[in-house]
């Protein structure tokens, strides 16, 4: 199978001297290129904590869609978890590293949209953004926050990665960071909620039987236990509970796609066919219209500029909770 088309182009950018750096014009090529302008959009935006796997994961649904794209795999053989260790070769994407550096430094778009065509028969561009996760305690929370109400306010369906387990840090910061997303909606657009989906994506979870959507949904009503309010800006929630990808796996950007076990790739796949299937895929919209990819862009340089501007000062869970 070829390497992914594309690669990945950084939109926010964030360092201690300098803060938030949003880079207008990257964004504009990429919402306003011609395989994406006039076409309805889906973005799948991934974040959560450093490092859990998330420009990995990110990674290899690209290459999934680009394998449907090519003919090698059909909807079905991902609605089977039909995807085993015959694809060799190393994974390519977004960046990613296993130990204590930090590869994402930001927000990045990948630079090529995926096509999938709907029952219809009209096109949507599928767009995927990867989230840092910042290792430094003391801007953890304010830069995090920052870049989730973003992603959250661009994307059609949100990733919230977790390693094992939703614990009630998680859904803490969960709680915070939508709360600073809020920001950007107007009493005008009351009746519709902020954002639209939100995805528990639980990796290494210890569930073994109860993998994929359905065991996620049991999880999360019992986490929840009644209480939604954590979810609240959301439209709608779910939860998909992955294996570990692998002891082979190294996290390294040269791991073989023959290094990760096929119970992870068989995961994976299953929720490639649930996120992006023609019968699926969740096209972004904003005050209840779907939008295109020109439309998205007025409105998220809009939202981007507004909550780099609303930086909130969090340093402590405490300070999570006075926020909310």
């Amino acid at each position: 199978m070829s390497q992914p088309l594309g690669y990945p182009v950084e939109i926010v950018h964030y360092n201690n001297e300098e803060g938030f750096i949003f880079d207008e014009t990257a964004l504009g090529e990429i919402l306003k290129d011609p395989t994406v302008a006039g076409k309805e959009v889906m973005v799948v935006a991934a974040a959560g904590a450093f490092p859990v796997g998330k420009s990995f994961l990110l990674s290899l649904l690209i290459r999934m869609l680009d394998a449907v794209r090519e003919g090698t795999k059909t909807w079905e053989d991902l609605a089977n978890g039909l995807w085993t260790n015959d694809d060799t070769g190393p994974l390519r994407g977004f960046h990613w590293t296993d130990g204590d550096e930090m590869v994402t430094g930001g927000l990045y778009f990948w630079s090529q949209p995926c096509q999938v065509e709907l029952q219809d028969g009209r096109e949507v561009a599928i767009l995927f953004v990867d989230c840092q996760g910042s290792p430094d305690v003391k801007l953890q929370l304010s830069v995090e926050s920052t870049l989730f109400a973003i992603s959250a306010a661009i994307s059609s369906v949100q990733i919230y990665n977790l390693p094992g387990r939703i614990s009630s840090t998680d859904l803490n910061y969960l709680k915070m960071f939508s709360h600073h997303g809020c920001k950007t909606f107007d009493a005008e657009n009351a009746e519709h909620k902020p954002f639209q989906k939100l995805l528990f994506l639980i990796r290494d979870c210890p569930f073994i039987e109860d993998y994929g959507m359905y065991g996620g949904k049991a999880y999360l009503d019992t986490t929840l236990n009644g209480n939604h309010n954590p979810i609240s800006a959301f439209e709608m929630a779910d939860c998909f509970l992955m294996p570990r990808p692998g002891l082979n796996v190294d996290g390294r950007n040269m791991d073989e796609i023959s290094d990760i076990d096929d119970s992870f790739l068989e995961s994976a796949a299953r929720l490639a066919y649930l996120l992006f299937s023609p019968l699926n895929a969740q096209r972004k919209r904003i005050a209840g219209q779907f939008v295109t990819g020109t439309e998205l862009f007025g409105y998220a340089k809009d939202y981007v500029r507004y909550l780099i501007s609303a930086q909130p000062e969090l340093r402590s869970i405490s300070d999570v909770r006075r926020a909310t």
